[in-house]
C-alpha cells in the first residue's frame, strides 16, 4: 500500500487556499509524486463525478460552488479526510503531519472477499435481483453525531416500511437539508448573510444524479460484506469508547481531587 504524508508546513500552505485551490495543491502534489495518475484528466475520468473541464473551473474557483458529493469522491481518491478542504480544520491546531493514501493504490491490492462476492453476485443473478434494475428502495435514514476530531457516533437508524421512488427520496432529501439548514441559521443567523446555505433542491437532485450515474463514486455495497465490516467496525469502536470513558473517568477524578483542595 503507497501511501504519501503531508506535512505541517503544506498543511499551513493549505490553511490559506479556497477549497477549489487546495483541492488544486493536494492533486498537484500528488501528481508530482505519482506522475500523470493524478493529472486533472486522470482523476475526472477516475471519479466520473466532473468532467476534466469542471474540475479546471474548480480549481481555478471559476464556479459558484463545490458540492459535497464532488468533494467526497475527490477526498476518496486523494485518500484524505474531508476536513481537509474544510477551513474548521485549520482553525485548530495542526497536526505534525498527515497520511494520504490514494484509493488508486488500494484497489491495486488483492480483494480476499471478491470470490466470496462474486458469489452472492452469482446467486442474485439466479433469483433475479440487481440492485442496478429496480426503480424504487426501502430508505434507511441515519444520522450521527461528529466530534471536534471527527470521531463519529451513529445515534439513529431508521428505516422506510415502503419503498420510495426517485421523486420521493427526492422530496425526502431537499426536505432533510433545508430543515437542517433552517436549524443552522437560527443556531448562527450569519450563515444567512453569508450564502452559505446551499439550495435544498439543488443539492438534492446534485446528490440523486450523482447516485444514478457515478457509480464509482456511489457503490452499491454487497450486503453480507458490508454487515461483517460494520461488525468488525463495531467491535473496535466498543474498544475505542472504553478507552475515552477511562480518559473521561480519569480526568474527571483530577479534577475533583483539585476542587477539594482548594
Amino acid at each position: 500500500m503507497k501511501k504519501f504524508t503531508l506535512m505541517q508546513t503544506q498543511l499551513s500552505e493549505l490553511a490559506n487556499l479556497s477549497v477549489g485551490r487546495r483541492i488544486r495543491f493536494i492533486r498537484e502534489v500528488l501528481q508530482k509524486e505519482y506522475g500523470n495518475l493524478f493529472s486533472g484528466k486522470s482523476v475526472a475520468n477516475r471519479i466520473q463525478v466532473i468532467s476534466p473541464s469542471t474540475l479546471t473551473m474548480i480549481e481555478k474557483e471559476k464556479t459558484k460552488d463545490v458540492y459535497f458529493g464532488v468533494i467526497t469522491a475527490l477526498a476518496k481518491d486523494f485518500g484524505v479526510e474531508i476536513s481537509l478542504f474544510t477551513d474548521d480544520f485549520y482553525n485548530e491546531t495542526l497536526p505534525i503531519s498527515i497520511d494520504l493514501i490514494p484509493a488508486y493504490f488500494i484497489s491495486d491490492e488483492p480483494k480476499s472477499s471478491l470470490p466470496e462476492a462474486t458469489e452472492t453476485l452469482r446467486q442474485n443473478e439466479l433469483s433475479g435481483c440487481n440492485p442496478l434494475l429496480e426503480s424504487s428502495n426501502i430508505i434507511k435514514v441515519q444520522i450521527r453525531k461528529v466530534a471536534a476530531n471527527l470521531d463519529e457516533q451513529q445515534i439513529f437508524s431508521f428505516k422506510s416500511q415502503e419503498k420510495f421512488s426517485q421523486q420521493q427520496l427526492f422530496s425526502l432529501l431537499s426536505t432533510v437539508i433545508n430543515h437542517v439548514n433552517t436549524l443552522d441559521v437560527l443556531i448562527n443567523p450569519v450563515l444567512k448573510n453569508e450564502h452559505q446555505i446551499h439550495d435544498p433542491l439543488k443539492l438534492a437532485q446534485e446528490y440523486l444524479y450523482h447516485a444514478e450515474n457515478s457509480l464509482a463514486a456511489f457503490p452499491w455495497y454487497e450486503h453480507e460484506n458490508m454487515v461483517s465490516v460494520e461488525n468488525q467496525l463495531h467491535t473496535e469502536a466498543v474498544g475505542y469508547t472504553q478507552f475515552l470513558q477511562q480518559k473521561r473517568d480519569k480526568k474527571l477524578e483530577v479534577n475533583s481531587n483539585e476542587e477539594s483542595t482548594k
